[in-house]
């Protein structure tokens, strides 16, 4: 295999050939055979020589496919912990596990410390009833000292009404009359003025600055969007541009293989990097948004931003974890495609 990888002719014929007769079929646990890793390596005479095989196929789909699979799962994983958090364990907490240890548990402890300790309610019940005239000779001593006090509790009031309205009235009016006249004369022309300031600096330099930084975003996306289409016309030609040659040699200079990658690269700039490409211009639209709230209204702005981050988070997460699935999912497909490509034709 090692022999075959680098592309050495005369080792591998002299290790396939009697009196050594290495057997090309052996199978490496990452599913490779020495024609794949000739193949893989570009190395034709190699190909030529060996004969063909079909072994290790699955195997090296499970090999290249490990990291994808595992992100699936992990995605998978992440859509049911998503979704049994909101859909059980959420209304689970505030239906069932709140009113059974504030309500329920304490009740249940409650009656079976009752029903434990039955036998000292008499000796209670029997002392709370010779208790019981002594507590109303003390009720009654107290309601006649309540009674005698009403009369000095009436004058009391008296002057209190009388102090409250001959001194603390006219005070508070004349107070209130002061916190007018400076609201009308301060605090009002202060805070139109301050108004005045901050509007004027929104119009001059805050929206600017937004306008600005939403600028720089649209240019960053335009140019990045127009890098990828381009990619992709290339590629497109450099496809066309290895058909006809392919056409024109009679499929001497080139095989099928070479076909099928120049068609794998066009697929791959038009479904996985040109999305690849808008996607992440657009997560750049966070950073620029939080940038244009906190320059227009500073930390309102900002606290504002995180509010809406966070509902947009809840709301795109299953979505998200939906994209890595279909994306490795895609890949996965792509590689059992190629698989099958190498089992039809294994010299490819």
């Amino acid at each position: 295999m090692f022999a075959a990888s680098t592309g050495s002719l005369p080792i591998v014929k002299l290790l396939f050939e009697p009196p050594y007769s290495a057997n090309d079929a052996l199978v490496a646990p990452d599913g490779q055979i020495a024609l794949r890793l000739a193949s893989a390596a570009g190395h034709r005479t190699i190909v030529e020589y060996l004969p063909s095989r079909r072994a290790g196929g699955f195997l090296r789909w499970k090999m290249h496919n490990a990291v994808a699979l595992a992100r699936m799962k992990s995605a998978l994983r992440k859509i049911v912990s998503f979704i049994q958090f909101f859909v059980w364990d959420l209304p689970k907490f505030f239906v069932w596990s709140i009113p059974k240890h504030l309500v329920v548990l304490p009740i249940v402890r409650s009656c079976k410390w009752c029903w434990a300790n039955r036998k000292k309610f008499g000796g209670w019940c029997k002392h709370q009833i010779t208790e019981m005239p002594r507590w109303v000779v003390r009720a009654g001593k107290w309601v006649w000292e309540g009674v005698k006090k009403i009369p000095k509790a009436i004058k009391e009031t008296g002057k209190e009404l009388w102090k409250f309205g001959a001194q603390t009235l006219p005070r508070w009016i004349k107070e209130l009359a002061l916190w007018f006249w400076d609201l009308i004369t301060v605090r009002i022309p202060k805070a139109t003025v301050d108004t005045a300031k901050w509007i004027w600096n929104l119009i001059t330099v805050r929206i600017p600055k937004a306008i600005v930084i939403v600028a720089k975003w649209i240019w960053s996306g335009i140019s990045s969007l127009g890098k990828a289409a381009w990619s992709v016309i290339l590629k497109m030609a450099s496809f066309l541009h290895t058909i006809l040659q392919a056409i024109i040699t009679f499929l001497r200079n080139l095989t099928l293989r070479d076909i099928w990658n120049g068609f794998c690269d066009v697929l791959r700039a038009i479904f996985v990097t040109l999305p690849t490409t808008l996607w992440s211009w657009i997560q750049r639209f966070a950073d620029t948004s939080f940038e244009v709230m906190s320059a227009l209204f500073d930390w309102f702005g900002e606290l504002l931003w995180c509010l809406v981050f966070v509902l947009q988070r809840l709301v795109l997460y299953i979505p998200s974890k939906l994209w890595i699935i279909l994306r490795s999912l895609g890949g996965s497909v792509a590689r059992g495609w190629s698989e099958l490509m190498v089992w039809i034709n294994p010299k490819s």
